[in-house]
């Protein structure tokens, strides 16, 4: 389990916030959290570490293959897609890296840390396109 602790209030019930809104097989679960002396935020436990410490240490690269790697690249798209388009409001994460990337017990990723996750409540269409007839610009 892992437990962050934030002098930011409001930054921390964002997160709260977002997470709890989140259901999807690859995104961290919060557990738990607490709001008295301190904030402490209290996630599913990620027990391989991250992907960028499975991909720089000679060790755990062995066991991070091509497999699940490839297993690994699909989970996340599957999950910012859900974010991104089945999410109401939408959800951007605007954090994603492979140290926001946990790797849990049976070898399934999870996506961590949307702390700078934005919600967007309305969508302006776009008012004009490069793509357009009328774009003078190459």
């Amino acid at each position: 389990m892992w437990v962050a602790a934030s002098p930011f209030h409001s930054r921390s019930i964002s997160l709260a916030q977002v997470l709890l809104t989140i259901r999807h097989p690859h995104m961290i679960k919060l557990v738990g959290y607490c709001w008295e002396e301190c904030i402490c935020l209290v996630y599913e436990l990620g027990v391989h570490g991250s992907v960028a410490d499975n991909l720089t240490s000679d060790d755990r690269a062995g066991v991070f293959g091509w497999r699940l790697r490839v297993r690994a690249l699909v989970a996340l798209a599957s999950v910012l897609n859900y974010m991104h388009c089945s999410s109401s409001p939408p959800i951007f994460h605007r954090d994603f890296k492979s140290s926001n990337v946990v790797i849990a017990e049976k070898m399934d990723v999870k996506l961590i840390d949307c702390g700078m996750a934005k919600l967007l409540t309305k969508v302006k269409p776009a008012t004009h396109s490069p793509f357009d007839s009328h774009s003078t610009h190459v």
